[in-house]
Order: C-alpha cells, then sequence, then structure tokens
C-alpha cells in the first residue's frame, strides 16, 4: 500500500467532463463552469450581484463638480448562489490515493478547494452536501476493514448539515494534509458509498449529483475496483444503481 512518503509512479489517464484544476484552468474558473452546469441541471441560472457601492445620499454640502457613479464592471460583480427552489442532494468523491501525492499536497488542496467553490455557488437553501474521502488498501482487505484503518471515509453524509452550506463549507475549510490518506484507488468502493448516501438520505423526487475527483483509473486493476466493466456494458452493478437513481456523474482530472 502506498502512502505520502513513498508515491506510486504510474501516471494514469481518465476521460473528464471538465478539465483538470491546474494551470490549464484555474480552479475558480472550473468551479464557476461547474456551479453553471449544476445550476442548468436545476432548471435555473445563475444572478450576478453588483458590488460597487450605492452613490450617497444628498447632503446640504454644495459639491460643485461630484465624482460620478462608476458603470458596473465584470469585475464588480461577484456570483450568487444558483436561484433555483428545486432540491439537490450532491456527493462529492475526493481521491486522495498515493498517485496524487505531491511534497506540497497542492494537488489535495486543490481538491478541496475546488469542492468548497462548488459547494459555495450551490442554492442555499435547497441543497445538500455529503464528502466522501477516498483511496484504498491492499487486496486482502475488504471495505469494511479499509475503512476500519481509516480509508474510505465518509466525512459527513447528506444528512449532517442539512441545508446549511456554511457548516458544509467550513468542514471543508478544516480538512487539511491530515486527511490525505495515501493508498490505492477503490473507485468502485467510493461510488458503493455515494449510492449508500442516496439510498439512505435522499427521495426520489430530488435532483442527485454526484463530482467525482481523481487523478486516473482505479487501481490496483481487475480486482473489482473499476466502476466500467467490459463484460456488462461498461457499468457495474453500483454505477446500474445510481443510474436507476437518475445520478449524474461529473468527473473532474487531478494533476493529469
Amino acid at each position: 500500500v502506498a502512502s505520502p512518503g513513498s508515491p506510486p509512479t504510474r501516471n494514469h489517464g481518465v476521460p473528464t467532463s471538465f478539465p483538470s484544476p491546474s494551470p490549464i484552468m484555474a480552479v475558480e474558473d472550473l468551479a464557476d463552469s461547474i456551479g453553471d452546469f449544476i445550476c442548468a441541471e436545476l432548471d435555473s441560472s445563475r444572478v450576478y450581484l453588483p458590488t460597487i457601492e450605492p452613490s450617497p445620499m444628498p447632503t446640504a454640502e454644495i459639491v460643485p463638480f461630484p465624482e460620478p457613479t462608476p458603470s458596473p464592471t465584470l469585475e464588480s460583480y461577484i456570483f450568487k448562489q444558483c436561484s433555483s427552489e428545486n432540491e439537490l442532494d450532491i456527493v462529492f468523491m475526493v481521491d486522495s490515493s498515493g498517485s496524487v501525492y505531491d511534497a506540497e499536497y497542492n494537488n489535495w488542496q486543490a481538491e478541496l478547494d475546488l469542492v468548497d467553490d462548488i459547494v459555495n455557488s450551490l442554492p442555499s437553501a435547497s441543497s445538500r452536501a455529503s464528502l466522501i474521502n477516498f483511496s484504498g488498501c491492499g487486496a486482502s482487505f475488504s471495505l469494511t476493514e479499509c475503512q476500519e484503518m481509516g480509508r474510505m471515509t465518509t466525512e459527513f453524509n447528506l444528512g449532517t448539515y442539512g441545508n446549511d452550506l456554511e457548516l458544509v463549507s467550513a468542514a471543508i475549510d478544516n480538512m487539511d494534509a491530515t486527511d490525505f490518506d495515501g493508498g490505492f484507488t477503490w473507485t468502485e468502493e467510493a461510488f458503493h458509498l455515494a449510492l449508500n448516501q442516496f439510498n439512505t438520505y435522499s427521495d426520489s423526487d430530488k435532483t442527485k449529483i454526484i463530482v467525482l475527483l481523481t487523478d486516473g483509473e482505479p487501481f490496483p486493476y481487475d480486482e473489482g475496483h473499476e466502476p466500467c466493466i467490459t463484460s456488462t456494458n461498461y457499468e457495474s452493478a453500483t454505477l446500474a444503481a445510481l443510474n436507476e437513481l437518475n445520478v449524474d456523474i461529473i468527473t473532474i482530472g487531478i494533476d493529469i
């Protein structure tokens, strides 16, 4: 099992729905694009609010040449959370396997920053979020045993903070390098944990989305950790169950 001190040298790629949060695209820009996509899935759009301070109220003092109020520019706007009232349950799956490791934990921090930015773009009164921190263990370990080792961790459930996205954001902000696990990449098991979130905490009428952040293919190969299986038309039983629930899956490549 790889550890942060001895990351594996593999460099796997995986098709992604969005570019990786790297110099190719800033985390903020990527989060903005994903926020637009999620809001569109909720049949709504995001609203922009001007941040220019209003002109002062008139006074008795005579000002011969008052300064004009500046016109709003793109830089004077901030993104407002999606205006949709449709209910959303979203599960973030963040990869902390050994191949994500770098000495400064920049890849790991980029994952957390991206998730936080996406959370801040969601409808605040109608969204709930869960976060799964996944890596993996050796071939002799079951999912339960791997969880007992502190890996494959559900950091918080859909029901933990309810619709309080400020608490969700605070929980993400509190995560750091000490939450990075190292190890293998058990993607199928992470999807299984996400499926448990929807089956346990979600209702059929809610929009359901998974955001998967990972640096490559499941590993070790051919040991049941792949959600895409050729013998079943590239769909594991877990993915089939998620499809039955109409779960949308967004995949983002990290440092690939």
